[in-house]
């Protein structure tokens, strides 16, 4: 399990190698232990980077939906044409109907 600690108001996070294999599980990677080595190393590097935003003081700045509200480029928008049928799934590895057969996921 993650361990989390408070520093400065903001939030520490540790990842061991428990951590790691359970974030390989879930993703269905089948890693080596020297691979779960790196990816707890690496793990820990990402959250230590998103740590230092705890640092960032961000009281005076005002939020935004977008960060780059002012530099959108704007296009009409139009309709276009589709794809004729049975060309959107072709290169689909399985399909049926001009439907795609994916595995099922859920129950």
């Amino acid at each position: 399990m993650l361990a989390w600690s408070i520093f400065h108001g903001a939030v520490k996070v540790a990842i061991n190698s428990d951590d790691a294999r359970r974030v390989a599980a879930l993703a269905k990677l089948g890693l080596t232990d020297d691979e779960i080595v790196r990816l707890t190393a690496d793990l820990s590097k990402i959250l230590s980077s998103f740590e230092l935003l705890g640092e960032v003081d961000g009281e005076e700045v005002a939020p935004r939906l977008r960060t780059n509200v002012d530099h959108t480029p704007e296009r009409e928008d139009r309709p276009v044409g589709s794809l004729p049928e049975g060309k959107g799934v072709a290169g689909a590895p399985d399909h049926e109907n001009g439907l795609f057969r994916v595995p099922k996921v859920l129950g």
